[in-house]
């Protein structure tokens, strides 16, 4: 459930269009706002012999907490990727967010191009990303965050991790029904700072408990590249 703390708008409801006693639903447009977000929708709804009906809706948001963007994600996407959402976008805020849901409903996500369209990309600012338990969380982020059909990307120019500045940051899902989040990323800096990355990411701690003592100088490059299926997480 989603409270609203304002909305404001025109709705419609008929029967009749898509069969002989068929419910609709027009969304003239809708305005609303809470803590967590602004923005508005607009679009119908038409009930169907089978299945759930058919939608078209288009929408927007002025603002958003990006932590709770999971809580706007249609109920349909998979129990573990809204999970995994929840767990890894631990803070920020989007000023810029697009939504688009077009299509049978029974067809969602729409992975066939002519069966519908499911979009929702956004701009998000001042991320954090604890993509996995026991790896150092991804700060500073300045990404596009997009979900489209079956699929999932975040995707950054810049961003820092433990002092690390990154660059050329993403995180996908391909498929949303075999979920594995792959994340990439590359850095250059002082050869101490990503010593130390390694040393507070499950591999420094594979490796040696003393990994933490040695001093080094110098630059260094870091690539990051990895592959955790969500149902491990």
């Amino acid at each position: 459930d989603v409270a609203l703390e304002h909305y404001d708008g025109r709705i419609r409801w008929h029967r009749g269009g898509g069969g002989a006693d068929a419910l609709r639903v027009d969304v003239d447009r809708f305005e609303f706002a809470n803590a967590d977000a602004a923005g508005s929708i607009e679009g119908h709804w038409q009930a169907t012999d089978q299945g759930p009906g058919e939608v078209d809706l288009a929408g927007r948001l002025t603002r958003a907490r990006a932590e709770r963007v999971w809580r706007y994600l249609p109920s349909e996407l998979p129990g573990q990727v809204r999970s995994w959402v929840q767990r890894a976008v631990v803070a920020g805020r989007a000023d810029d967010v697009r939504l688009v849901l077009r299509g049978r409903l029974e067809d969602f996500p729409f992975r066939k191009p002519d069966s519908g369209e499911f979009l929702v990309d956004a701009h998000l600012l001042d991320g954090r990303l604890d993509f996995a338990p026991g790896w150092p969380a991804i700060d500073a982020i300045d990404a596009r965050l997009r979900f489209e059909r079956g699929s999932m990307q975040i995707q950054a120019d810049s961003a820092r991790s433990l002092g690390v500045g990154l660059t050329r940051v993403g995180a996908r899902i391909d498929d949303f029904r075999t979920p594995v989040v792959r994340i990439d990323g590359h850095g250059e800096g002082p050869a101490q700072d990503m010593l130390r990355y390694v040393d507070e990411s499950p591999v420094g701690r594979g490796v040696s408990a003393r990994l933490g003592q040695v001093r080094v100088g110098g630059t260094a490059r870091l690539d990051l590249g990895l592959e955790l299926p969500l149902e491990a997480l």
